[in-house]
């Protein structure tokens, strides 16, 4: 996914300037890495998209080796081509290719939704103080909607903001906790209404946050309404986002031992053909857990490996 957004904003040139760095942080997964390298026909195909160029690395890059490695290895990438780097007027040209290429296939009608549109909208449902704003900022890696911890709702219309997931670019939707007593149902649809109209022109997925703390007859009521709302034609594209990930870790329980604790939750899950992910909104900027939940829309909602 990754490789073609590169090749869809920089070019097709743009793959032989590319060298995969594969991190580590013990050196049981660095063996693992090779081999899967060695058994995985998808890194494999990887590979042969980027020359076979790739180099094994610590997190901490740190081990000065490996650093020397790497310095031959950008040197050799460098010789390979013609001593060449990428260069400014390249995306320019792809650009105006791309814009030719867009334009023809529009005319043909031949283009898929996520082609047409390398962009995903994420709207945030759910019950007040669930976690909707605080896995918003996790998603994007930074703090972008107000989140604390109070008796009220902090959102009280859809806040809107933007921003990439492992560079895929994504737009997430934060709207006001549901069973808010200052809000009534009238009020959040029409909000939820606007929300739709704004997004559902692209590819769009809905993540139905629930705290993995306990699941209340409240929480119950609250997903029955988010799916009266949205609608049945909605709920392929419907994720349940379990937050407090933490807790989960602090108590060593995993999430699929918290999910068949409670028969209601579980029976939520298969209803959902077990589409759910789980965020740790105390791990602060980039990681990788949004970049997994990314990884996991794209492929089942919208079948792209």
């Amino acid at each position: 996914m990754s490789l073609e957004w590169l090749q869809r904003v920089f070019g097709a040139k743009v793959l032989q300037f590319v060298m995969i760095l594969f991190t580590y942080e013990t050196e049981e997964e660095c063996n693992t890495i090779k081999d899967d390298l060695k058994r995985n026909p998808d890194l494999k195909q990887l590979l042969e998209k980027c020359g076979g160029r790739y180099l094994t690395c610590n997190k901490m890059m740190n081990n000065q080796s490996e650093m020397r490695d790497l310095m031959k290895k950008i040197e050799h990438l460098f010789n390979e081509n013609q001593q060449q780097c990428y260069t400014g007027e390249m995306p320019n040209t792809a650009s105006i290719r791309k814009k030719k290429l867009e334009s023809s296939e529009h005319q043909c009608g031949h283009t898929s939704e996520m082609e047409s549109n390398a962009h995903l909208n994420l709207i945030l449902l759910g019950k007040k103080r669930a976690g909707k704003s605080a896995s918003g900022n996790t998603i994007l890696g930074r703090e972008v909607f107000m989140s604390k911890k109070s008796s009220k709702s902090v959102t009280r219309d859809a806040a809107v903001k933007s921003g990439t997931v492992n560079g895929f670019p994504v737009t997430v939707y934060d709207t006001p906790g549901f069973y808010d007593p200052k809000m009534g149902t009238e009020e959040i649809q029409k909000i939820l209404d606007k929300v739709l109209l704004k997004c559902e022109s692209g590819p769009c997925a809905f993540l139905l946050v629930i705290k993995a703390d306990s699941f209340t007859e409240e929480e119950i009521k609250t997903v029955e309404k988010i799916e009266k709302l949205l609608g049945e034609e909605r709920l392929n594209k419907t994720w349940i986002l379990f937050t407090r990930g933490d807790e989960l870790q602090e108590e060593n329980i995993t999430i699929n031992e918290f999910i068949n604790d409670t028969e209601a939750l579980k029976k939520l899950i298969q209803k959902y053909d077990q589409q759910f992910h789980v965020l740790n909104n105390k791990i602060k900027g980039h990681s990788d857990q949004a970049r997994l939940l990314l990884v996991k829309i794209l492929q089942r909602s919208f079948g792209i490996k």
